[in-house]
């Protein structure tokens, strides 16, 4: 199973949002993730899964010595016919609920999305709607006061042994990644060592459960691949996420027009919030005059302000609003 590893942190890390999102993250001193399966763009969601399915077929056609030589080439026909029959980009989630898998696929991954991009028009329309804020985090300070607070999260979720190939609770700090060439090779030399993994179970194949085994420890360590993959159209968000395997916090279910949206929350130190960026539309004098004067108001309970060192930034993007 491939290994989910941290990536370097950038200088700087914005997340956009609009009011209601800025209001909920400064008073609660907390981000929150959601499960991927209900991001806007659902279609992202599949795309690194998309690319598995492509590099099986690509395995198909030409397939290396190697991988003859471990599962037979007889076996691992069949294997493979039978796999892409029944896989679809439109069916692949689907494969997840079948087999009463049903609570494994709510555990997540949950993401949160951030952005190196300062002041970007992009992120405005995408997240701001004309009248949009972004928050700016110092990424070392929210990378170690998010793994501390989660600390004895995970010990009170570990005590429930829930059957899960990854940890869960544990956050993960993730570079999305855009180039289509490097992550055929990825996801083509995770098939190959998975396959060769399986071998016998490929060779000794007989009923549909014994094909679904492999194929779902095969979309299990896809997943882990795919949650850093992105497509290439979307490059200028030069996005990084937060992500977990988590389970949903009742509290923290949201209706939205993708249904009511399962969350869970990575609380952060209020002092790795920089600056709050007032997006560029309508009222932004009214905007920026409403953050400063919430944060210069803001105690926490024994009477210190919460955000004392935290700058107001203006937008110089034009732009009004779709």
């Amino acid at each position: 199973m491939p290994e989910i590893r941290d990536d370097d942190l950038p200088e700087s890390l914005y997340h956009y949002t609009d009011v209601g999102g800025l209001h909920g993250i400064l008073k609660s001193k907390k981000l929150y993730a959601t499960h991927v399966a209900y991001l806007n763009d659902s279609q992202e969601t599949l795309y690194g899964m998309q690319v598995g399915i492509d590099q099986l077929k690509e395995l198909g056609r030409e397939t290396p010595q190697e991988l003859i030589d471990a599962c037979g080439q007889d076996d691992l026909l069949r294997f493979l016919v039978q796999v892409l029959d029944k896989v679809s980009l439109a069916g692949l989630a689907l494969e997840f609920q079948k087999k009463k898998l049903v609570v494994r696929h709510h555990l997540g991954p949950f993401v949160t999305c951030l952005s190196t991009k300062r002041d970007q028009l992009s992120q405005w329309r995408g997240y701001g709607r004309g009248g949009g804020y972004a928050i700016r985090f110092d990424p070392q300070g929210l990378f170690n006061s998010v793994r501390l607070k989660r600390e004895g999260y995970i010990k009170v979720v570990e005590k429930k042994q829930i059957d899960f190939p990854y940890p869960i609770g544990q956050a993960h700090f993730i570079k999305m990644d855009y180039d289509s060439k490097s992550n055929d090779l990825v996801v083509k030399n995770f098939l190959i060592k998975h396959l060769i993994a399986h071998s016998d179970n490929i060779r000794n194949m007989r009923t549909e459960e014994d094909r679904d085994a492999i194929l779902l420890s095969l979309l299990d360590g896809l997943t882990i691949i795919a949650m850093r993959m992105k497509n290439p159209g979307f490059k200028q968000e030069n996005e990084y996420r937060f992500a977990t395997f988590d389970i949903p916090y009742p509290a923290l279910f949201s209706p939205s027009q993708m249904g009511i949206v399962p969350r869970v929350e990575f609380s952060f130190d209020p002092s790795c919030v920089k600056e709050v960026w007032i997006g560029p539309g309508l009222h932004m004098e009214a905007r920026e005059f409403s953050v400063r004067c919430y944060l210069d108001t803001t105690h926490d309970k024994v009477g210190n302000l919460i955000y004392p060192h935290v700058e107001v930034k203006v937008s110089e993007t034009p732009y009004r609003g779709d």
